[in-house]
């Protein structure tokens, strides 16, 4: 089933004065081995290390750290485990794939129920000028060689020795970003721009589902940044743009999907769904169209002309080569992140997993095991289906427990003014219809005031309690307001 993920190629906008010869075959073949690495990064912006310090020598990447909120600290990862990796279709026959640890760490384990297929992320920051000088020649060389179809030069390598296909196109993700990368099954767009900026963006990366199948979100996205660390990225702050959440389910039929259908025992919360059939017989059900989106389709069909795909899949989801197979998969872009659970960056959402997976399976879409009435818009009491209980097993046993979902909406700071207005008018209205009024008014008013607060203090301190309670259940603890704003 071929999916559209979003990139629209663009045109090249700058002028091309230059253009590389195709290789002929006469050529020496050193000519075309030959790799060019990064070299040591000792020329640091603002930091003053001058050149042949250990610092400025150990090949860091240097060059100022962004403060706050904004400063992301890149996963550590042993250069040894991702050193001269190979794309997971280019496995060598008989190389046998490391036993990844146990537990909620974000790796595929053999036989596990899923994991995340896609990653989409948008990376503010900025290029170390030093390694952008250095890199961006290469870069331009690498794509003219594949605009005139010289694969064997189309590539640069980091200094690790990864090496990085550049493509003859760029790719547009809002802005247009003139080199796009290929490494591992992951896609780098980079932003022809190396200025830093924590509006615009910089770097745009893909995780392919073979690469998160393979090794693991955690693994995925710590590795992606460690080549981007040596390209001379500086990190900043990432945006999720999209996350796909999947579970496969070896055995089972699109005919239980399609009979729920027929029996209306579908509650979910979006209007739009899609059925495609081959013949009679349903390969893929969809359901919404927006910010999130389900998509439940016969897996096996999908991988049945790509024995590569099938035989990864089957290693780290079927365990066996099984004549049925389904999978179940919910896709949410940045608008329902951010909504639904305060998700921005990619820390953010790795550790909202289990509630993301909850929520997706539980309140947005749930397959019933009998008929309900609909007219009744309540409907928790309906009997989940023996199938979607597996599937919430399912998804809760890569994602980890859920925690107390935020609520993304934006909280506003209460009119004080206002509120002390609202209780005078109140102590205002009490004073004025009672009848014990004889003489100054002033002192009957601040004898009433002392005396509900006096009777009143009990009630009281238990509703500032309660309110406290209900902003730590939505996720956000107690307002910390601003003595300044309060006006006594």
């Amino acid at each position: 089933m071929s999916r559209s993920h979003g990139m629209n190629f663009g045109d090249d906008s700058q002028d091309r004065s230059e253009k590389l010869l195709p290789c002929s075959a006469g050529e020496s073949s050193e000519t075309h081995k030959k790799v060019e690495t990064l070299s040591d990064v000792g020329r640091d912006w603002g930091t003053g290390l001058p050149e042949g310090s250990p610092e400025a020598s150990s090949g860091s990447v240097g060059g100022p750290k962004w403060s706050g909120s904004q400063a992301t600290n890149k996963p550590a990862v042993s250069r040894g485990a991702s050193t001269g990796r190979t794309h997971p279709r280019e496995r060598p026959p008989g190389a046998q794939q490391p036993t990844p640890e146990t537990g909620n760490t974000g790796v595929s384990n053999r036989q596990s129920a899923g994991g995340i297929d896609c990653l989409e992320v948008s990376c503010y920051g900025f290029f170390h000028p030093a390694n952008w000088n250095e890199l961006r020649p290469r870069l331009d060389k690498a794509r003219l060689a594949a605009e005139s179809g010289c694969a064997e030069n189309a590539f640069v390598t980091t200094e690790a020795g990864d090496r990085l296909e550049v493509s003859a196109m760029g790719v547009r993700h809002g802005i247009y970003c003139r080199f796009k990368l290929d490494w591992n099954g992951c896609v780098i767009a980079i932003v022809d721009n190396p200025a830093p900026s924590t509006h615009r963006l910089s770097v745009h990366l893909r995780i392919g589902s073979l690469r998160l199948m393979e090794v693991g979100h955690e693994e995925a996205w710590a590795s992606l940044c460690d080549v981007l660390s040596q390209l001379g990225f500086v990190l900043g702050e990432t945006v999720v743009g999209r996350v796909d959440l999947c579970t496969d389910h070896a055995g089972e039929s699109m005919q239980q999907i399609a009979l729920a259908e027929h029996e209306s025992r579908m509650i979910c919360r979006a209007r739009k769904k899609s059925l495609h059939k081959n013949g009679e017989r349903l390969e893929t059900y969809t359901v919404g169209a927006g910010a999130v989106k389900l998509r439940i389709y016969d897996k096996a069909v999908e991988c049945r002309n790509d024995p590569v795909k099938q035989a990864i899949v089957a290693e780290n989801r079927w365990g066996e080569l099984p004549a049925q197979a389904i999978r179940v998969e919910f896709q949410l872009r940045n608008k329902a992140l951010k909504r639904f659970f305060s998700v921005r960056s990619v820390e953010d959402l790795f550790a909202n997993l289990g509630t993301i997976a909850k929520w997706c399976t539980s309140d947005w879409f749930r397959i019933t095991g009998a008929a309900f009435d609909r007219k009744n818009r309540n409907h928790v009491r309906a009997d989940t289906a023996g199938f979607w209980e597996t599937v919430q097993k399912a998804f809760a046993s890569w994602t980890g427990a859920p925690l107390p979902r935020k609520c993304g909406r934006r909280r506003f700071l209460p009119d004080f003014t206002q509120l002390a207005q609202q209780a005078v008018g109140c102590v205002a209205s009490i004073v004025g219809q009672s009848e014990k009024v004889l003489g100054d008014v002033q002192l009957e008013f601040m004898r009433v005031w002392v005396e509900i607060g006096h009777q009143l203090t009990g009630r009281a301190v238990e509703k500032i309690h309660e309110r406290e309670a209900s902003l730590a259940a939505a996720g956000g603890g107690c307002l910390l307001v601003d003595e300044s704003a309060i006006p006594w």
